[in-house]
């Protein structure tokens, strides 16, 4: 395609349709397709993918400081995949976008999560359970020797008193 030339969005939904949320597109197509899918007027349709393909560049850099303009990942060729411009777009403009082609859901189970070990720059290592079950555990044990340290606290607390008694009557 020339420099310059008007990149047509029927054409690129039409190819993005039929290929799924895997083709890659370059950052003018993306522009166009959201261009086409957010229904401006034709007199704007310029300026707004402009400022579309600005906004993209802005997502896709560092992220020095927290803006208003989601992330997006793009190859270093600028090219975008249509299931994260979909994702990328439903969440800039809050818009539902149903003409653009999906990834499928990702599934995390909680459940299946180990244990997280914590390190900090201190010779000191904090290890925080991964589920309920080993919470429980955690928590029984611990009640446990919160018994045992009240127990042998009301065992010393009459001695010491005896002896200092018995150290103050000399």
């Amino acid at each position: 395609m020339a420099r310059n030339h008007k990149i047509d969005a029927q054409v690129v939904l039409a190819r993005a349709q039929k290929c799924g949320p895997t083709l890659y597109v370059s950052r003018g197509e993306a522009a166009a397709l959201l261009d086409l899918l957010c229904n401006t007027s034709s007199e704007d349709s310029y300026q707004f993918r402009k400022a579309l393909a600005t906004q993209m560049d802005r997502a896709s850099g560092t992220r020095t400081r927290r803006a208003r303009i989601p992330p997006l990942q793009r190859r270093a060729d600028g090219s975008v995949r249509i299931g994260e411009l979909a994702r990328w777009a439903t969440i800039r403009f809050k818009l539902s976008l149903d003409e653009l082609p999906r990834d499928p859901p990702r599934i995390v189970s909680l459940s299946a999560r180990a244990s997280v070990a914590v390190f900090t720059d201190s010779a000191q290592c904090s290890v925080y359970p991964g589920d309920v079950k080993q919470c429980h555990q955690i928590i029984q044990a611990l009640e446990g020797e919160n018994e045992r340290l009240r127990a042998e606290l009301e065992s010393y607390e009459p001695r010491r008193i005896q002896d200092l008694v018995s150290r103050f009557s000399k």
